[in-house]
């Protein structure tokens, strides 16, 4: 049910967030949102409560810096699945992040992904940290940060790993 509703909450919000901003009922709003993702303790609806705040993120008038410290807590911590989870939120949110903000994290944000690509034995943690290094390259203008090239060489690495031995996940990395 919660699945549900969080699917339908994006709905809602992709039809009717900027109704919402003027009757100014904003605030309160991400403020519920941000209570349940805080509070779900099931992996798969917290990643449904993520795409549901896509609509709030994409429209940036009024700004959410519980989010944003959020997400940079979350991929701070030694915890796989909340790691995986910060990383999941990141590759939603970080497109409509000011640039000073992402620029400013962007040594621990490699660090974090390097750190997931490193885990292994937890394959949700290591396909979200390609995905969003993946997703994450062609956001930025050239240079790209040296870190993040050696960790797109990274990944090559991992195929190449996975490949060998025959990882049942290989096709997930491949996409």
């Amino acid at each position: 049910v919660r699945h549900e509703c969080a699917i339908g909450l994006k709905q809602m919000l992709n039809l009717h967030w900027l109704k919402y901003i003027e009757a100014g009922s904003g605030d309160q709003i991400k403020n519920n949102i941000l209570s349940a993702f805080v509070k779900e303790e099931i992996i798969a609806i917290k990643h449904s409560i993520i795409f549901a705040m896509e609509p709030i993120c994409r429209c940036r008038e009024v700004p959410w810096p519980d989010l944003d410290n959020l997400a940079i807590a979350l991929i701070g911590s030694n915890v796989p699945q909340e790691l995986e989870i910060g990383l999941s939120l990141f590759e939603i949110i970080i497109q409509y992040l000011d640039e000073s903000f992402v620029i400013s994290n962007m040594e621990l944000i490699c660090q974090r992904i390097e750190t997931a690509m490193n885990q292994t034995q937890s394959i949700d943690l290591l396909i979200t940290a390609i995905d969003f290094l993946v997703s994450l390259i062609p956001m930025l203008d050239p240079p790209i940060p040296t870190k993040l090239d050696e960790l797109y060489g990274k990944l090559y690495d991992i195929f190449q790993i996975a490949l060998i031995q025959e990882w049942n996940v290989v096709y997930k990395i491949a996409e």
